[in-house]
């Protein structure tokens, strides 16, 4: 019989948490409806991004390596930073996450968003359900974390916004500016003033590397943007992953950072394709840093039973 190894004890446990704590979430969702969510908006992503080629004139093969370099790197980045927020998540539920954990969790959840359920925040509150935190605890910074992240990135594209002149940018930046406050200053009031600061300073960071994979994005596929122009399209990609209901917000994302692109001298069609290419590498990404940390676990874990 092969070890129990660490990573095969983490499995149990998240299975575990899953099944008892919050599979009546996952019955909830199994519904006719939820059956050909996946179907559908997959065919309104891929048409998307055909009809993009074909009005942008881009071809897949045309790409620019370089620049794609940067956009992977920027997922793999994205990864790491997402691992760091689900430690300060956890801090806020009274359990302890070790850094590989969280980067397990966090590349596994961002997979499992793909399916017809809200898998990212089933696998993170499994996660910190079977530690020992309350299914409140752990729903509610989640939930925290994702008003700070939707705010923030709001407040971003609201000042890229008016920035180039768009009337809707300052409304933007208010309300999110709002958002951002109200979610931040739970925290502080709740006496956790340091996490908010954490959570500040890590959504800070994620936004930085959501523009720069943007704008790498654009040098991909040949089409001049500036940072500010790439920082239009923040909360589009934000709001994307927040939305539950739709498989890692497919065609979400795209079909918002198109409609925000009629607002910027930028082609909806070009966006919608640089939003689209990120999705697909921060997918590599993601896939790349689960199968690697797992391998590498597995692999220390076997070496030292021997």
């Amino acid at each position: 019989m092969a070890p129990m190894t660490a990573i095969n004890v983490w499995f149990l446990h998240l299975e575990e948490a899953l099944r008892e704590r919050v599979a009546p979430a996952i019955r909830q969702l199994r519904t006719r409806y939820s059956r050909v969510i996946l179907p559908t908006f997959l065919a309104l992503f891929l048409i998307g991004v055909y009809v993009s080629l074909r009005v942008s004139n881009v071809a897949l093969a045309d790409l620019l390596f370089v620049p794609l370099i940067g956009v992977f790197l920027g997922a793999l980045a994205t990864t790491v930073s997402n691992a760091w927020g689900l430690q300060l998540i956890a801090s806020y539920s009274a359990v302890r996450l070790s850094f590989r954990d969280a980067v397990l969790v966090s590349s596994f959840g961002s997979l499992s968003n793909i399916l017809p359920i809200p898998g990212s925040i089933l696998v993170r509150g499994g996660a910190l359900v079977s530690r020992g935190a309350t299914v409140k605890q752990s729903a509610t910074g989640i939930a925290l974390a994702a008003v700070i992240w939707i705010g923030l990135a709001g407040l971003v594209t609201g000042l890229a916004l008016a920035t180039q002149g768009a009337a809707l940018g300052w409304p933007a930046v208010l309300l999110c500016g709002l958002l951002s406050i109200a979610a931040l200053g739970r925290l502080a009031l709740q006496g956790n003033a340091r996490l908010a600061a954490a959570f500040l300073v890590q959504r800070a960071v994620m936004l930085s590397i959501t523009v720069l994979r943007f704008w790498f994005g654009f040098q991909a596929v040949g089409a001049s943007a500036n940072l500010v122009e790439a920082a239009t399209f923040s909360v589009a990609s934000v709001f994307g992953a927040v939305v539950a209901i739709v498989p890692a917000g497919l065609a979400v994302s795209e079909a918002m950072a198109a409609a925000l692109a009629g607002l910027t001298a930028l082609s909806p069609a070009i966006v919608f394709i640089v939003v689209a290419l990120n999705r697909v590498v921060g997918l590599l990404g993601n896939g790349a840093v689960f199968f690697v940390v797992n391998l590498c676990s597995i692999t220390n874990e076997t070496g030292s039973d021997k």
